[in-house]
């Protein structure tokens, strides 16, 4: 059985960007996903996590 994996990014009124999770359709927890080492990962490769 194969997951499907979705990632969302919507930007707010004040300009603050949000990230959502879904697997298979269910939200996959809450602020789980860290927008700067998403974009420095997405840039960089093995760019290390923020401390």
């Amino acid at each position: 059985m194969k997951s499907v994996f979705e990632l969302s990014i919507t930007e707010d009124s004040d300009g603050s960007l949000n990230a959502t999770m879904m697997v298979d359709g269910k939200p996959f927890g809450e602020d789980c996903v860290d927008l700067v080492d998403l974009k420095k990962s997405a840039i960089i490769s093995g760019a290390p996590l923020s401390q």
